[in-house]
């Protein structure tokens, strides 16, 4: 069901992530040791690019199935719309929020006067604490978002106005979710 094919989008979607972690790692690790400083900002447009296909993957797969004996399998310029710019959006909140920890970072090594190895040993320690829980925080979240907006916008292209709430019914149900269903 729903939980089981969201639950197969996550971990690749996750991958994904841990790719765009990499890229992150890298231009922050290369500026520093290039430099002695990180760069003031992450590629956007390098994170996007590969968080789109996914994003994109999962939008459709719920547009096709929230209605699947209908006719209509393109998505229209509304559906790409929200995926560029959903995916422009997760790009800068994941580049920011990580050089905002990468700052912090910093920040407690240069305090304790560590050199620049020992910063980028900081640095690295940082992506391999925190990038997989990162991963699948974010990875759950976007996942449901692009299959709710696939569905909800086939809804919206058929005309249907009404919802019914179906909750995955496991250990990660809330309370009022489970009620609603």
């Amino acid at each position: 069901g729903f939980a089981q094919k969201t639950a197969r989008q996550e971990i690749v979607f996750q991958r994904v992530i841990a790719n765009v972690f990499g890229g992150q790692k890298s231009q922050i690790i290369g500026g520093l040791e290039a430099t002695g400083h990180i760069p003031n900002e992450l590629n956007d447009e390098l994170a996007t690019q590969k968080l789109q296909p996914v994003i994109e993957a999962i939008y459709h797969t719920a547009f096709e199935d929230a209605i699947p004996s209908k006719a209509i399998k393109q998505l229209d310029e509304f559906a790409r719309t929200w995926i560029l710019h959903r995916s422009l959006a997760l790009a800068k909140f994941i580049n920011l929020t990580t050089l905002a920890a990468i700052r912090q970072e910093l920040a407690q090594g240069f305090e304790a006067g560590e050199s620049i190895r020992q910063l980028t040993k900081r640095i690295e320690g940082y992506f391999e604490t925190n990038a997989k829980s990162r991963a699948r925080m974010i990875s759950r979240t976007e996942t449901i978002a692009a299959s709710n907006a696939g569905a909800v916008d086939r809804y919206r292209q058929e005309g249907i106005q009404q919802k019914e709430w179906f909750a995955a019914m496991d250990e990660r149900t809330r309370e009022t979710h489970a009620a609603a269903n």
